[in-house]
C-alpha cells in the first residue's frame, strides 16, 4: 500500500467520531451537571463581590500556567468550579491553543523503520513488520517488537511506539521495559482503556409507580405555587391520584408530591420533579410517588469477571443505592448530600489480640515531641498489607490518637425509607461510612441485614483511613438490588450475569444506551524494575488512559505515620524506575488511583497531564524503610510534578489526594493546578528525608467533605534515618522544605491554607498568596512563615468546631520539644478582627520558646488597631513590641479590594 493510499484511508478512519471516548463530552457532563447541586454553598456570605475577584485572578494565574494537555475544555474546567459564571457572572474568554511537544510528534523519515514501530488500530496487522506502512494492531507487541530490536543492537539507544489514532482495548496491563518511547502519532487522538466495550440486547424487566407517605422529593426551599429549576409546579389537583396522574403523562416528570388541604400555605398543591433525583426528606402529611422503569440484559456471553462500574451517556454511571445520588457530583459538600446523616448506633468493633510492638530506643531526634520510632505489627491492624501501622500500638501519639479500630456494623434510623423494603441479598451490598471527626471514610463489604433490629453487619473493609474510631459519621449503602430506583442507576447480578439498568428517559426515546463500556483491568501499564535493577529511560506521552476497575476494597497499606493509608495499585504503576517521563496524557476516571510510583524511583518526571474524577488519589510517591532506616535509598527520589491539571478527586476514598507522598523525598511541584477534592491537595505523610519544594502551584475546593485540614498538609510523627540533609551523613537531620510563591484559596470545611499538622518541622512558606485563612503550628517546631500576604482568615467557612480565625495559629505548645523555632515575619495580614493570633500556651517567661518570633508584619483591621493575647496578657502593638512579640510590625485600616488584588498580581508577574 503506497502513503497516499493510506493517509486516504486514515482520513476517512479519522473522520468516525468514537462518541462514547470523546473527551469534550466527559468534561462537559463534569463541569455543567456538578452546577446542579452546588447553588453557591461554597460561597463565605460576607462578599460575594470580593470572593469573585479573588477567583478570577485564579483564573487568570491558570491561564499563566497552562497546566494540562493542553485540551481547549481544560480551562473550562477551572473556569466552572471557580462559579465564575453561575455565580460571578462572567463569560468565558477562549483561549489560545498552546502547542505541546506530545502534540506533533514528528518522526524523521530516515529514522521510521530504524529506531520507530508503528501501531495502528484499523490498519494493523500481527504479522507486520512495525514500519509506518506495515503497522501492527495492537500497543504490546509494538513494545515487544522494540524490546527485540534494543536487544538485538548495540548501538540503538531508544525505540518508540508510534500509536496512531484510535480507541485500543486492553485486557492485561502493558508491561514496558527500558528505552522504549510510547507516543500518539503527530496530534492523533489515541485512547488507551481498559473498557471491554458491550452492546446489550436491552429487555424490560419491570416498570412500577412507588408511592409513599411522609417523604417530600423537595428537598430545596420552596414557596407555595412556584417552580424551581428542577421542580415544575402543576397547579391545585383534588388528590394525590390526580396528581400521580399529571406525573405519568409527563414524560420528564420522575416523581411528585402533593400537599393535602391539611398542609398550611399548600393546600392541594401538586408539585413534579423534573431531573431524576430521588432523595425524600420526612415531611408529615404529603403524599408522593415516583417512575420506576428497569431494563434488562443478559452479559453471560461477555465472559466478565467483574462489574464494578459501568459507563454510557458520556460518564460513570451510579451503581443502584441508597440514599440516590451521584458520587461525582455530590457529596457532604453539596445541597443533597446522597448521604444519611447518621446512624441510632455504631456496633462495637470487633475484638483483636494486641499487636506487637516494636519501640526503638535509639536512636531519637531531640527537642522533638515524636522523638522516637514506633510501630504495631498484626492485632488491629492486621486487615493492612503489610499488617502494620503506626497506629497498630498501644499508645500511639498525635492530635486525637488512639488505637486503630473500625466499628463492626451499625444500626439506622427507624424514619428510613429503607425500613418498609426487603432486600432479598444484602450480602452483595457495601457501605461508606465517614469517621466520626471527618478525618477519613471507611468502606466495607455488607455481611448481613437485619431488618427487625435495623442492622448491618460487616467484617472486611474500614482500611480507607490510617486512623480509625468507634464511631462514624454519614453513611449510604450502594449494590443493593431493591434500591434501583432512579435515572442512570445500575445493578449486575453476579450469579445471573444480568445487568439491569434504569434509563435516563433525556437521552434518547427510551433512553438505553447502545453501548456501554465496563472496566476490566485495575492497571492499564506496569514499568517495574528494582534498586538493583531498574528498567530506565521510559516514555508515555500524548494519550488518553481510562477503564479502570475501582480498588478500595482490594488490600491497603499504611505507609508511615500519617493518617493515611493507601491502595498499592494505579492506572500507572511505576516501581524500580530511572528516568521515566509521563507527559501529556489524560488519565479519564480511574476507578483507584492516577500514577503509583513506589520503592526505587529516581528522576520521574510527571509533565503537562489531566486527571479528573478519580476515585482515590491522583499521584502517589510511596517508598520504603528498614524500620526507620531509610539510608539505603528504596524510595522515590527526585521525582518532578510540573504543570499538571489534577480534579475531582476522591469519588469513592475521603482521605485522598491529587498528589501525596509517603517515605519518599527531595520531590519538586511546581505550575500545577489541583482542585476539587474531599480533603487537602498536596500531602506530605511524613518527614521523611526533606528537600521538597512546593512552587507555584494553584489550589483551590479542597477539604470539601472532611474537617480540620488545609489545601496543603504536613505530619511529621516518625523520624527517620536517611542521608538527605548533607548528602553523606546518616542522620535523623532533614533538608528543609519549601512552600514558594503559591495561590491557595482556603474554601469550603478547609481551616488553614498550610496545615503544618502533627510534629511538623523545618518548612519555610514564602511569597504565597493565602485567602480565607492563616499561619498553623501544632506540636511541631522550626518552621518559617514570611512574605507571604494573607487574605481574611477570619471569613472562611470552616465548621465552627475547627474554626481558627487568626493571621497566626499555635497549639499544643511543650517547653523545649514544640512551639520553638517558628517564625512569621515580613508577612501582610488582611483580617476583620482585632484579635489577630491565637498562641495557645503562650508562656511571657519563655516567649520565644512557646510562640514564632513575630517581627516586621504588616497588619490590617477594620480600625487599625489589634489586641495580642498572651496566657492572661493582653496587649496592644506597642505593649506587644515591648515583650519582643511583633517588633518592628506596622498596624493600619483594611486595603480596598483591589489593593489586596494587586498584591497578588505582583507576587505572580500578572
Amino acid at each position: 500500500m503506497s502513503f497516499i493510499q493510506y493517509f486516504i484511508i486514515f482520513m476517512v478512519l479519522g473522520s468516525i467520531v468514537e462518541s462514547r471516548y470523546s473527551e469534550s463530552h466527559f468534561y462537559k457532563q463534569s463541569s455543567t451537571k456538578a452546577l446542579n447541586f452546588n447553588d453557591g454553598k461554597t460561597l463565605s456570605s460576607w462578599d460575594v463581590g470580593f470572593d469573585c475577584k479573588i477567583k478570577n485572578l485564579a483564573y487568570e494565574y491558570t491561564k499563566k500556567l497552562s497546566p494540562g494537555t493542553g485540551n481547549e475544555v481544560e480551562l473550562q474546567l477551572v473556569f466552572d468550579a471557580l462559579e465564575l459564571g453561575s455565580v460571578c457572572n462572567k463569560t468565558t474568554v477562549s483561549s489560545e491553543k498552546v502547542d505541546y511537544p506530545w502534540q506533533k510528534n514528528d518522526l524523521k523519515e530516515e529514522e521510521k523503520d530504524v529506531t520507530t514501530v508503528f501501531v495502528d488500530k484499523y490498519l494493523g496487522r500481527s504479522n507486520h513488520n512495525g514500519a509506518i506502512n506495515k503497522p501492527l494492531s495492537d500497543i504490546q507487541p509494538g513494545i515487544d517488537l522494540c524490546s527485540s530490536k534494543l536487544q538485538a543492537s548495540s548501538t540503538l539507544k531508544k525505540c518508540t511506539v508510534a500509536v496512531r489514532f484510535g480507541t485500543y482495548e486492553i485486557t492485561k496491563p502493558l508491561k514496558i521495559s527500558s528505552n522504549i518511547e510510547i507516543k500518539n502519532f503527530k496530534d492523533e487522538k489515541v485512547t488507551v482503556s481498559g473498557f471491554k466495550t458491550v452492546k446489550p440486547s436491552w429487555k424490560a424487566f419491570q416498570q412500577r409507580n412507588d408511592l409513599f407517605e411522609n417523604f417530600n422529593p423537595i428537598f430545596e426551599d420552596i414557596s407555595p405555587k412556584e417552580s424551581l429549576r428542577n421542580v415544575e409546579y402543576l397547579g391545585e389537583v383534588a388528590n394525590s391520584e390526580a396528581c400521580q396522574s399529571l406525573c405519568v403523562k409527563m414524560s420528564k416528570c420522575s416523581s411528585f408530591v402533593y400537599y393535602p388541604s391539611s398542609v398550611k400555605g399548600f393546600e392541594n398543591q401538586c408539585f413534579v420533579r423534573i431531573d431524576g433525583v430521588w432523595n425524600p426528606i420526612k415531611t408529615e402529611g404529603v403524599y408522593s410517588g415516583k417512575k420506576v422503569n428497569i431494563f434488562s440484559a443478559n452479559l453471560a456471553e461477555e465472559n466478565i469477571d467483574k462489574v464494578d462500574q459501568v459507563f454510557a451517556y458520556g460518564g460513570r454511571l451510579v451503581r443502584a443505592r441508597f440514599p440516590n445520588a451521584d458520587p461525582v457530583v455530590q457529596g457532604l459538600h453539596t445541597t443533597s448530600t446522597g448521604w444519611v446523616p447518621k446512624a441510632d448506633k455504631w456496633l462495637p468493633p470487633k475484638q483483636f489480640d494486641d499487636a506487637l510492638e516494636i519501640h526503638l530506643a535509639s536512636p531519637t531526634r531531640n527537642g522533638s515531641l515524636f522523638p522516637g520510632f514506633q510501630i504495631g505489627i498484626g492485632g488491629s491492624v492486621s486487615q493492612f498489607d503489610p499488617p502494620r501501622s503506626y497506629w497498630g500500638t498501644k499508645h500511639p501519639f498525635g492530635g486525637g490518637g488512639s488505637t486503630y479500630t473500625v466499628p463492626s456494623g451499625l444500626q439506622y434510623s427507624e424514619d428510613l425509607e429503607i425500613n418498609g423494603r426487603h432486600w432479598k441479598t444484602p450480602g452483595t451490598g457495601i457501605v461508606h461510612a465517614f469517621q466520626n471527626l471527618h478525618w477519613e471514610n471507611w468502606i466495607y463489604k455488607l455481611d448481613n441485614r437485619d431488618e427487625e433490629s435495623r442492622t448491618f453487619t460487616w467484617t472486611w473493609g474500614g482500611f480507607q483511613g490510617g486512623r480509625g474510631s468507634k464511631n462514624g459519621g454519614e453513611w449510604y449503602v450502594e449494590n443493593i438490588f431493591e434500591e434501583l430506583d432512579v435515572a442512570n442507576e445500575w445493578y449486575y447480578n453476579e450469579s445471573q450475569k444480568i445487568l439491569y439498568l434504569m434509563p435516563n428517559s433525556s437521552e434518547g426515546s427510551n433512553g438505553l444506551p447502545e453501548e456501554i463500556q465496563i472496566p476490566t483491568v485495575t492497571t492499564l501499564g506496569y514499568i517495574v524494575g528494582s534498586q538493583d535493577k531498574p528498567v530506565e529511560n521510559i516514555t508515555i506521552s500524548g494519550m488518553t488512559l481510562m477503564g479502570t476497575q475501582t480498588t478500595f476494597l482490594e488490600k491497603y497499606m499504611v505507609p508511615s505515620g500519617g493518617d493515611w493509608t493507601v491502595h498499592r495499585g494505579g492506572v500507572l504503576y511505576i516501581e524500580g524506575s530511572v528516568n521515566t517521563l509521563i507527559e501529556g496524557c489524560t488519565f479519564h476516571s480511574p476507578g483507584g488511583n492516577g500514577i503509583f510510583a513506589y520503592q526505587y524511583n529516581r528522576n520521574l518526571v510527571i509533565s503537562h497531564n489531566t486527571m479528573f474524577r478519580l476515585g482515590d488519589n491522583g499521584i502517589v510517591l510511596v517508598g520504603e524503610s528498614r524500620l526507620m532506616d531509610g539510608s539505603v535509598g528504596n524510595q522515590p527520589r527526585g521525582t518532578q510534578i510540573l504543570y499538571n491539571m489534577i480534579s475531582e478527586n476522591g469519588i469513592w476514598g475521603k482521605q485522598t489526594y491529587p498528589f501525596v507522598q509517603s517515605v519518599a523525598c527531595q520531590t519538586h511541584l511546581e505550575g500545577n493546578v489541583f482542585f476539587s477534592g474531599p480533603r487537602a491537595g498536596l500531602n506530605f505523610n511524613d518527614g521523611f528525608g526533606g528537600g521538597n519544594s512546593v512552587q507555584s502551584n494553584l489550589l483551590f475546593n479542597f477539604v470539601r467533605e472532611t474537617d480540620d485540614h488545609g489545601p496543603i498538609n504536613t505530619w511529621d510523627r516518625v523520624p527517620y534515618l536517611t542521608r538527605v540533609a548533607d548528602g553523606l551523613t546518616v542522620s535523623l537531620n532533614v533538608k528543609e522544605n519549601t512552600i514558594y510563591n503559591n495561590f491557595i484559596i482556603n474554601n469550603y470545611r478547609s481551616v488553614w491554607p498550610i496545615d503544618h499538622d502533627d510534629g511538623t518541622c523545618f518548612w519555610k512558606d514564602t511569597k504565597n498568596f493565602l485567602v480565607y485563612g492563616g499561619f498553623k503550628n501544632y506540636l511541631g517546631h522550626n518552621k518559617i512563615s514570611q512574605d507571604n500576604v494573607y487574605v481574611y482568615p477570619d471569613r472562611h467557612p470552616a465548621k465552627e468546631a475547627f474554626s481558627k480565625l487568626f493571621c497566626a495559629d499555635t497549639q499544643g505548645q511543650t517547653l523545649g520539644t514544640s512551639g520553638y523555632g517558628d517564625v512569621y515575619q515580613n508577612n501582610k495580614c488582611v483580617i476583620g478582627i482585632q484579635n489577630i493570633y491565637s498562641l495557645g500556651k503562650c508562656d511571657i517567661n519563655h516567649i520565644d520558646m512557646t510562640i514564632p518570633h513575630f517581627a516586621n508584619n504588616q497588619l490590617y483591621t477594620p480600625d487599625g488597631t489589634v489586641i495580642i493575647q498572651c496566657g492572661s496578657n493582653q496587649w496592644n502593638i506597642t505593649q506587644a513590641q515591648a515583650h519582643g512579640v511583633d517588633v518592628g510590625s506596622k498596624v493600619d485600616k483594611l486595603p480596598n479590594d483591589d489593593d489586596i488584588i494587586q498584591w497578588g498580581k505582583d507576587l505572580f508577574g500578572l
